[in-house]
């Protein structure tokens, strides 16, 4: 897509990871939505030698500022479609919270490959409330949760372990992720009866 080959002319041998580092809706909710800068910054540290990583920063401000020669900030300099086009086009995987950018790229209409790695707080909001799959056949979506439903207690361990795994295109979570979505697992069944784990209905079939 031009819009990506404009904003992010990046070589084909990386590995582009999308990071929606601010909700920016936070201010209307009763609770934080949004993962520390520097649990952000630390996850970033720790691929700072993967020589094939290349993160790209998503949002509407450019603040605070990020350190890393891997890094490009995209933050304030795209509209939303051109947001679009670089995860389409580019990333190989994509970390947000809860929030409009994660909402549209798991139900936009196209098929192209993208592991998802949410960020949660409450998981009966957003896509978890919905409980809808993905039109997208070759998205796959891991969501995490912070410990006692506050996404300040999500362990920079667990989003490294979920990234890797992300990155490497495996089926099987890694054990720290998959106990890092455990650790809520009585909340989330609390919330949506079964669990995330269910299968997902298709929304667009329903009246």
């Amino acid at each position: 897509d031009v819009h990506a080959e404009r904003l992010l002319p990046v070589p084909p041998n990386q590995i582009v990871i999308g990071a929606h580092v601010h909700s920016e809706t936070a201010g209307y909710y009763g609770y934080v939505k949004d993962w520390p800068a520097a649990a952000w910054q630390a996850l970033f540290a720790r691929f700072a030698v993967a020589e094939r990583v290349h993160w790209v920063l998503f949002g509407r401000t450019p603040g605070p500022r990020y350190d890393g020669a891997n890094i490009s900030d995209l933050r304030g300099r795209t509209d939303f479609a051109e947001l679009l086009a670089i995860i389409k086009n580019r990333c190989r995987l994509l970390i947000a919270p809860d929030s409009g950018v994660l909402t549209m790229v798991y139900y936009l209409d196209v098929a192209f490959p993208l592991d998802v790695i949410s960020l949660w707080s409450d998981p009966r909001q957003g896509i978890l409330r919905q409980g809808c799959s993905s039109p997208n056949p070759l998205l796959r979506h891991s969501p995490l949760y912070g410990a006692r439903e506050d996404i300040r207690n999500l362990s920079v361990a667990a989003s490294v372990k979920a990234t890797v795994w992300g990155t490497r295109g495996t089926r099987r979570a890694p054990v720290m992720a998959r106990r890092a979505v455990t650790r809520s697992e009585s909340a989330v069944r609390a919330a949506l009866g079964s669990g995330v784990r269910q299968p997902a209905s298709d929304c667009r079939r329903q009246p």
